[in-house]
């Protein structure tokens, strides 16, 4: 396998040979910081005195090109995922010393903070939670219905509205429904602030007929429904990046947003799994096979380093 800096190196010199870029310049396009790549210059050299890219350790390649595929994501993130995805078996401390060693540590967000201790469901489908987000797009407001199981984190229905009024509210509410309904029988309260389409007679009336409970949060406080608040703040800083400019361009963002959430985003509150293993996977057999391969690493390792130990010792005997 070709290194990463391998590539790197060949893209800015190929750049260099044709254009009048300077490599200062070039790295800045690329996104690469400037210090970590003339760094990289300081590895063991080969044996003819040539830099030898390889001299870098093999999981030092990895975990920078996975955080180069994937910016957003922590070093916990990226340490399971390598786990889950069979890649490599490092702990979220070796993968945080790596970026750190190469600029590349991802800087903490500010997290929404619960106002009092909530509910903790223990299955699917116990509670949802729901919300309204106003999008604007090129000057005209629209707004985003999101219903989110809190057990698993997964959004189970979302509807970019033209209009928030109880009737469109109830209709998509009934979506949600009839989506829950076709692979299961659950009941799950539907936990909503005191915005005019929920507390409509449209939205109390459709609950009403599907047997739901409505429990609606305190005045003032959203961080009483900080699950579908953080899911809000992810949709809109996905919108946010991009360039929209109607309808239907924010309706793509939004679906491609919401799908990476439910099977693509790790969340630290599910032990760095995906909604989608806890919402109809198994995520107790999931951890349990990645407490084994971690085992199974550490054994590696220890039957490594006595070979290298041992291996050592009899050539400092023979020499």
């Amino acid at each position: 396998m070709r290194s990463l800096f391998l590539e790197i190196r060949m893209t800015v010199e190929g750049t260099l040979a044709r254009s009048r870029f300077t490599v200062s310049r070039i790295l800045r396009i690329l996104e690469i910081q400037r210090s970590w790549y003339y760094r990289q210059f300081d590895c063991r050299p080969a044996s003819d005195g040539r830099f030898n890219p390889l001299a870098v350790r093999e999981e030092d390649w990895i975990v920078i090109g996975y955080k180069r595929r994937n910016p957003r994501m922590s070093h916990r993130e990226i340490a399971y995922a390598l786990m889950d995805e069979n890649i490599a078996y490092l702990s979220p401390s070796t993968v945080y010393k790596i970026l750190k060693e190469h600029d590349l540590v991802t800087p903490w967000k500010n997290r929404l903070w619960l106002s009092k201790e909530p509910d903790k469901p223990a299955r699917p489908d116990e509670i949802w939670q729901t919300d309204i987000m106003y999008v604007s797009v090129t000057g005209r407001f629209f707004y985003l219905l999101i219903f989110i199981d809190v057990y698993s984190r997964y959004i189970v229905h979302h509807r970019l509205l033209v209009s928030m009024d109880g009737d469109s509210v109830s209709a998509e509410a009934q979506v949600a429904i009839e989506k829950l309904r076709k692979d299961s029988l659950a009941e799950p309260v539907i936990q909503s602030d005191n915005g005019s389409g929920f507390i409509s007679k449209e939205f109390k009336s459709t609950l009403r007929a599907n047997g739901l409970p409505h429990r609606r949060i305190r005045p003032r406080t959203p961080t009483d429904n900080a699950i579908v608040e953080r899911a809000n703040r992810t949709v809109r800083e996905e919108i946010e990046s991009g360039l929209v400019t109607d309808y239907a361009e924010a309706v793509s963002s939004i679906d491609r947003t919401v799908l990476w959430y439910n099977t693509g985003r790790r969340h630290s509150s599910l032990n760095y799994l995906m909604p989608k293993d806890y919402y109809r996977g198994d995520p107790d057999v999931l951890l349990a096979v990645r407490e084994a391969k971690m085992e199974m690493a550490k054994s590696i390792r220890k039957e490594n380093n006595i070979k290298n130990r041992n291996r050592g010792e009899v050539t400092g005997i023979v020499s």
